[in-house]
Formats: C-alpha cells, structure tokens, sequence
C-alpha cells in the first residue's frame, strides 16, 4: 500500500511537471493564448522568409532550451524538416511574478514563476531568399517607414498652423500648446505663438517643451516679432531658457 508520504512526493512531482517552464507546441497566432502561457506566432514576409517568436510555458523552474524547443520545432515545420537559418535574434528569461503553490500539511506558500523567450527571423534553406537578400528587405522597410511617419509628422505639424490656443478645449486634443505655437511661429503669426508658448510654460509636462517656449518668446522680443523690441525683456527670457536648461 502506498503511504501519504509517497502519495505527497508524487503529487509535488505531478505539480512540478506541470509548472515547469517546458516547451509548447500551441499556435497563439490561430488559437490565442494558451492556459500555461506557452506557444509560438509566425509571420510570413517573403516566401520561406517569417518573422518568428516562440514562448515556454511558464514555470517556477528555469529551463532556458524550452523556448528553443518550441521555436525549433515550429521552425521545422515551417520549413518542412529542411532546415532553417536564423538571424536578429532575441532570447531571454523574464519574471511572470509569484505562482501559488499549496503542500498538504505544510499549506499554502509562493514562488517565482518564469517563462522563456525567442524572437526573431529564420529564412528557410529551401527558400529562394538568403539571408542577406532578407536583411536588406528588413532594412529597406524600415527606411520606408521611417520617411512615411517623416511624411506623416510634416503633414501633422503643418496642419497645426491652422488652430490657436485661445481655447482650453484643445488640451483634448492630440496636438500641445508648444507644438502649436511652433506651427503658428513659423507661419510668422507671432502674437497667437506668443500665447501658445506661454500657456505651454504653464501647462506642459515636458522639460523641453518649456524650455524651447521661454526661448521663442524671448526672441520674439529681441527681434520685435510681433511684439514691441525690448532687449531686457528678452535676456529675462532667455535667462529663464537656460535656467531651466542647465
């Protein structure tokens, strides 16, 4: 007959197998998140080309080759068992916080769960795209990306030129005071910037932004934009400008 203490240890073993961070073969792109946390995504970019990321369950024992396992496995079938190569890649084990765990007759106490990750690429061997035919793909998206939100910004700034500040109710817009009076400064609307700028100074959670917004006020003085040419005025601004940034 088995005694309690048997039953015990094997009922501890049953748990730690389960909480163990092991391997998963879960797909959270089709199926979500799995119960344990584990799985992998994949994103096809080129043919035979993917963007990959793979997750161990989570665990309270650390097992770094988990997270290989489900990304090796994935990238096999991905590949159709003909090998891959990898590159960009991303690896580590992070803290998912505390995992209860309860111990007949001793109760109810807890410790550090983990789980392991892999992200990156993986070109297939079999695939008409290398490696370096894939880099330079990543590397041209990026720039293209890069020179849209460049595009985008401009747009952005520009469409500024057209508001003002007199009014509380653009703090719910996306758009700040200082950015606004930045706008309407280059549109060489110096009055409507002058407030702008002030109510950036006064309502603005960025340091630089009430930097910037004392300098431009500053300059408008000393060189008469919009505002009558006052020198001592100006060097108060300008002092208040430095000030705040050294």
């Amino acid at each position: 007959m088995i005694n309690s203490n048997t039953i015990q240890k094997l009922i501890l073993f049953s748990l730690i197998l389960v909480l163990c961070a092991c391997s998963s073969n879960h797909n959270i792109k089709e199926n979500g998140t799995s119960l344990f946390g584990g799985g992998f995504s994949d994103e096809l970019i080129l043919p035979g080309f993917y963007r990959m990321y793979a997750l161990s369950n989570r665990g309270i024992i650390i097992t770094p080759s988990a997270a290989e396992k489900t990304w090796r496995n994935r990238a096999e079938a991905l590949c159709n068992g003909e090998g891959y190569k990898e590159f960009m890649i991303d690896s580590h084990i992070s803290s998912q916080g505390k995992a209860p765990i309860y111990i007949h007759e001793v109760g109810m106490f807890f410790t550090d769960e983990y789980q392991g990750s892999k992200s990156g690429y993986i070109v297939c061997n079999n695939s008409k795209t290398t490696v370096e035919a894939a880099k330079a793909y990543l590397r041209n998206k990026k720039e293209e990306n890069e020179k849209k939100l460049a595009e985008e910004r401009k747009k952005y700034l520009a469409s500024l030129e057209y508001k003002n500040c007199e009014s509380e109710a653009i703090l719910n817009t996306d758009a700040s005071y200082y950015l606004i009076g930045k706008a309407i400064y280059k549109a060489r609307k110096f009055n409507d910037a002058k407030l702008c700028f002030e109510k950036a100074i006064s309502l603005s959670t960025i340091q630089a932004e009430i930097d910037d917004s004392y300098f431009h006020i500053g300059m408008m003085y000393e060189l008469g934009q919009g505002l009558p040419t006052n020198l001592a005025k100006a060097k108060v601004y300008y002092d208040k400008a430095d000030m705040l940034e050294n």
